[in-house]
């Protein structure tokens, strides 16, 4: 970043350019010295967000309707179990209302629980699947997953997951190919 500055700065004082021009002039006079830093910041912003890791959350625990639990700075709320038959499969959905730590609402979240082929009557034939729903903020995700129900009981089993820093890997990779992509982009100088 500090040689960035520099260049940028030298650029401007010699040749009187707009930051956003004198950026593009000195990347373009030597792309793989500039692309290889920008590549190197791309993978140091995805080492900030696998570091994130270390610090991912995960709860499992069963809700009935009006019931709340929590999950690390987050409190999940319960609204309703709603069931709907569709074309190819039936769904129970669990719609969720979260708040983080002082109450103030995040989002809604509607994990499913599904079941292919729920008419055949052979029970082995049937094809259950939870189908997640997830929540992307820029320091964390979270990962609702409808495991199970208990029909006669209306309780509705979730594992929720807390995954800080994932969105940094994604943009440090971004980084990381633009800065390659500059690395290797070939002279328009031709040598004859």
């Amino acid at each position: 970043l500090v040689e960035f500055y520099r260049g940028i700065a030298a650029r401007r004082k010699r040749h009187g350019e707009s930051p956003v021009k004198a950026l593009i002039r000195m990347i373009d006079k030597n792309r793989t010295r500039y692309g290889g830093y920008i590549a190197h910041l791309g993978i140091v912003i995805m080492f900030i967000g696998f570091a994130g890791k270390a610090f991912d959350q995960e709860k499992e625990f069963g809700l009935m309707a009006g019931q709340s639990d929590h999950v690390g700075q987050y409190q999940f709320h319960l609204n309703r179990i709603r069931e709907e038959e569709r074309a190819n499969h039936y769904a129970w959905i669990a719609e969720l209302r979260v708040t983080d730590q002082d109450g103030n609402f995040v989002t809604n979240l509607k994990p499913e629980k599904r079941i292919y082929n729920h008419r055949n009557p052979n029970p082995d034939a049937q094809q259950p699947n939870s189908e997640l729903d997830i929540y992307n903020m820029l320091n964390m995700d979270i990962y609702t997953v409808f495991s199970g129900i208990d029909t006669k009981k209306n309780i509705a089993y979730l594992k929720i997951m807390l995954t800080p820093l994932i969105r940094w890997v994604w943009v440090g990779g971004y980084i990381l190919i633009i800065g390659t992509l500059i690395a290797l982009w070939p002279n328009r100088r031709v040598n004859t």
